[in-house]
């Protein structure tokens, strides 16, 4: 039974899966739109929108927070000082649009 197992497993191992969701992550945050697969798209997604969250909050802690999971320092910066204070002004989350044919993906 799967209780209690949250999120897929993309056939990799643990390290390797959690490498590919940060670089999806980071490179979501820096292009704002990248294409990959459904099954990668939804499991990036929750991760993409934690990140944009704590963008959002703007504070020391969360910075640390984020700095542990996005890889370059560009793309921390840019989330703090682009993305963060434009999403709180429009006062709701971005949406991820999962759309293309083939199984390829955009979000």
């Amino acid at each position: 039974m799967r209780h209690r197992v949250k999120g897929k497993k993309l056939r990799r191992d643990t390290a390797h899966r959690r490498a590919l969701l940060r670089n999806l992550v980071t490179s979501f945050l820096e292009k704002e739109r990248i294409r990959t697969s459904l099954a990668k798209a939804k499991a990036s997604r929750p991760l993409a929108e934690k990140m944009i969250t704590l963008g959002k909050r703007d504070t020391l802690h969360a910075r640390r927070q984020a700095e542990r999971f996005i890889f370059r320092k560009a793309v921390l910066k840019k989330l703090f000082d682009e993305l963060g204070p434009l999403l709180v002004a429009k006062e709701k989350e971005p949406k991820m649009a999962m759309s293309a044919p083939r199984g390829r993906t955009l979000i």
